[in-house]
């Protein structure tokens, strides 16, 4: 018995389309499995590194001079006579530092930058600096002056003559965290940013945070939350 040559060809492409869409399953599936598969070995390399950072700084702090040198705005504050009975004002803990908040003045194009001190932050200040200054603003932060003595001093009378406070809480550095924690107990307007909301403690993710994948996104989300800040200032 033989087959007609539109029969022959009928099966040819029937059997065409079929191993089309074998192959697509196939390709379907092997992307599917690839992307979990690369998954697991991201979540592996970030358990790493993050094991490796522990790590780090449990070598960091594995002496009391280094402990000191990393966690030395806490030591200071602790030198103060900051804890005073509960019921007085709040300004208690800042006049200990020798600060007269009678003398503050707030200045409303000052802003503040709560940073890691590491080269690695430089170029993200940077961008903060130049967005600050497209919205008319200045931008400081606290090594930019020569200090002696009471480094804590300083930065608490920036951040009180500011009008706004931006913090960088990249790299869960314990000074950053210390004067976020000042700011909020001020009640100074403060803007976040990290560029990962994963490494973000639970108890500050429930803040306003600019989370950004490049620093030319953070220009932007950080420029639009600046004039909404000064909208509502």
């Amino acid at each position: 018995m033989s087959l007609s040559n539109t029969t022959i060809l009928s099966i040819v492409i029937a059997a065409s389309a079929l191993s089309l869409l074998l192959t697509m399953l196939f390709m379907r599936y092997t992307t599917k499995h690839m992307h979990w598969e690369n998954k697991a070995r991201l979540d592996m390399m970030r358990e790493s590194i993050e094991r490796k950072i522990f790590e780090a700084n449990q070598s960091l702090l594995s002496t009391p001079s280094r402990w000191r040198d990393v966690n030395h705005l806490l030591i200071e504050a602790q030198k103060s006579n900051s804890i005073q009975n509960q019921s007085n004002s709040n300004f208690n803990f800042i006049e200990s530092l020798g600060i007269s908040t009678n003398t503050i003045q707030v200045n409303k194009k000052q802003v503040f930058v709560l940073t890691p001190f590491h080269e690695i932050h430089d170029e993200t200040f940077e961008i903060i600096r130049r967005t600050c200054l497209m919205a008319g603003l200045e931008c400081l932060r606290g090594d930019e002056k020569y200090v002696e003595g009471n480094i804590l001093k300083h930065i608490i009378s920036e951040i009180l003559g500011s009008s706004l406070v931006i913090a960088n809480i990249d790299g869960r550095n314990s000074n950053v965290y210390y004067e976020l924690g000042i700011v909020h107990a001020l009640g100074k307007p403060s803007i976040l940013i990290s560029s990962n909301i994963d490494e973000v403690p639970f108890d500050i993710k429930s803040q306003r945070i600019i989370v950004y994948s490049d620093l030319k996104v953070l220009e932007n989300r950080l420029l639009s939350a600046i004039a909404s800040f000064a909208i509502n200032a």
